[in-house]
């Protein structure tokens, strides 16, 4: 099976003559690399670092079928908005499933003319070396549960007056059992024999409730001694390869036809979901935000808090110590990072952590000022929806200042931190009344109870 990209390594390591330095101001330059049209993070601002800058800067994106992938190099100005040093499109079709290794990409910007105007024309504008790399996975097993339906005492098959069972199974060492499992392959379904066998003689029926039942039981070494002795081994193997077609046939009709009584009843509950706008063949009706807030209740996630974009600097003489924190609408459970004194607005945390989901809906996100002698003021916050983590997140999170802070917390362009969440791909804990259940590319999973009968005869 051909495995499939399921996400995408960028390293962004540096950039090398970037357009747009002056004599008196120095390039601020930060880089901005977005795949599709909402997946996004951005590196820290590497500050007075000229034409030349080094970043060495991780993140990754969950792998969508996406055609390019945009790195965007910017000069950040507090005063103004920020320029445009260059920018490339990289096709996704052209990296290998091997990847990139530090691999130089020109940068491109529009060529104006003395006085700003716009030529239509593109111009050199720099360099960036980055890093691609794939993680690769086989296509994932269905989230949508397995359909199982037990069926208790179900009669496979009669023995008739003097006939024999067992033999088979002592002279070919095959297990009825698991040679009944194995012809149903053309069914779509999957069988499951749990437990011993078990045989009751009530007689023939039809025939009166008095009558007698004669059973005999022989050892299976005794058996096969008594077939040597009597020189009708060969004879007897042919004899136990038709019973046992006979009986296997038998018992595969009787499945058969709980099979078709299962599928009505399947198609019938299908036909009624589809009357309420429900499509059951849609994987996104089996795995939701709303199965995920049960299932994954008590699994805790991994987290990485990389870096703040555009937070305020802080007072004139105190920068912002920043640190940020981490919590499920609710809970107890958090998660925190270092405070970085006197970091300003472009902190760089790489923090890494757990924390425990409990069903919770929404993913709260507050960056705090750090004061020695007072109590730490808030001085960004925003949230994630369950809709945008449930699969795993990576990117950046919009922040607002809170309304009832002083202004020198007020920022005019967007602030925004990258964080990246990532969840086990099996629950840690499973639901109450969960069971495992045997795993097939069938439709479902019939279970066959070990009580079978009544069987008549000896």
């Amino acid at each position: 099976v051909k495995k499939r990209r399921v996400r995408l390594h960028v390293f962004v390591h540096k950039a090398e003559e970037l357009a747009g330095d002056g004599f008196l101001d120095k390039l601020d330059p930060y880089a901005l690399v977005k795949l599709g049209s909402d997946k996004r993070f951005q590196t820290p601002v590497a500050w007075n670092a000229g034409r030349n800058v080094s970043w060495d800067y991780i993140s990754k994106f969950k792998y969508e079928n996406e055609e390019e992938l945009d790195i965007v190099i910017m000069d950040r100005d507090t005063l103004s908005e920020d320029a445009l040093c260059g920018v490339v499109s990289v096709p996704l079709a052209a990296v290998p499933d091997a990847g990139w290794d530090k691999v130089w990409v020109k940068l491109k910007r529009p060529k104006t003319i003395f006085f700003g105007g716009d030529t239509g024309l593109e111009e050199f504008a720099g360099r960036v070396q980055v890093s691609l790399r794939w993680d690769l996975e086989a296509p994932p097993a269905s989230k949508r549960p397995p359909r199982e339906q037990l069926f208790r005492d179900i009669r496979l098959f009669d023995l008739e007056e003097r006939s024999a069972f067992g033999h088979e199974q002592v002279v070919l060492s095959v297990d009825f059992r698991h040679l009944v499992e194995r012809t149903v392959e053309e069914l779509p379904y999957v069988i499951k024999i749990v437990g011993p066998l078990r045989f009751v003689a009530d007689g023939k029926r039809g025939s009166s409730t008095d009558e007698v039942c004669t059973v005999w039981k022989i050892a299976g070494g005794r058996f096969k001694n008594f077939l040597q002795q009597t020189g009708r081994t060969t004879r007897f193997v042919k004899e136990c390869n038709v019973d046992l077609r006979m009986r296997t046939k038998a018992a595969q009709k009787v499945c058969a036809g709980i099979w078709k009584k299962w599928s009505n009843e399947l198609f019938r509950e299908e036909c009624m979901k589809m009357r309420r706008g429900i499509d059951m063949n849609n994987e996104e009706n089996y795995w939701n935000p709303n199965i995920f807030m049960v299932q994954y209740r008590g699994t805790k996630c991994s987290v990485v808090v990389k870096n703040g974009i555009n937070l305020p600097d802080g007072g004139l003489f105190d920068k912002l110590d920043p640190y940020a924190v981490l919590r499920f609408r609710n809970s107890k459970s958090a998660f925190k990072t270092s405070v970085l004194e006197d970091a300003g607005g472009e902190p760089l945390w790489n923090c890494e952590g757990e924390l425990l989901y409990n069903g919770e809906p929404e993913l709260r996100i507050q960056v705090f000022d750090h004061n020695r002698y007072t109590d730490d003021q808030l001085v960004a916050e925003g949230s994630l929806h369950v809709g945008s983590f449930y699969e795993g997140y990576n990117g950046m999170v919009s922040l607002q200042c809170p309304a009832t802070k002083k202004s020198i917390f007020r920022k005019k362009k967007p602030m925004s931190i990258v964080i990246s969440i990532d969840w086990p791909s099996e629950p840690t804990c499973k639901p109450q009344n969960y069971e495992e259940v045997p795993t097939s590319t069938f439709g479902g999973t019939l279970r066959l109870d070990p009580a079978f009968g009544p069987l008549s005869g000896g």
